[in-house]
């Protein structure tokens, strides 16, 4: 077995990658997760339905979020 850091040999089983294949750049040619990490291939973007609809959601510069909460709740009562 190649010699990997532990990161790096769960991220290559999580990813189906086999750490033979793999050049290690780290010390002593020690494959680390940035090795792993760039066979990755990118994920692909989201679909236009897979997004959620915010188009009545509020916005713009002037927004202020905080002014959709409701009430502060009272704190409790402290024990005497």
């Amino acid at each position: 077995m190649a010699d990997a850091t532990d990161a790096a040999v769960e991220l290559a089983e999580e990813h189906n990658i086999d750490l033979e294949a793999v050049e290690g750049t780290g010390e002593d040619g020690r494959i680390v997760v940035d090795d792993v990490r760039a066979l990755i291939p990118p994920s692909p973007p989201a679909e236009e339905s897979d997004r959620p609809d915010t188009s009545g959601w509020p916005q713009g510069e002037d927004y202020d979020p905080r002014e959709d909460l409701g009430p502060v709740r009272p704190e409790d009562e402290p024990d005497e």
